[in-house]
């Protein structure tokens, strides 16, 4: 699969997903849970910001 490109170049399409998830997570009620949640979610947002780096199959 091809990456999608942005201005900045390839990005992997499960940053979009983990967007999702932020967003649906901040229509929730604030608790100690959703706490811990969001900063999961951040962590794999970081994560999936990242350029896809692709490894050609030997």
């Amino acid at each position: 699969m091809t990456p999608a490109l942005w201005p900045d170049g390839p990005y992997c399409p499960a940053q979009e997903e983990v967007n999702d998830r932020i967003r649906h997570l901040m229509e929730q009620p604030a608790d100690e849970q959703r706490a811990e949640e969001y900063a999961r979610l951040l962590h794999l947002w970081a994560e999936t910001s990242q350029p896809c780096r692709y490894v050609r199959a030997a």
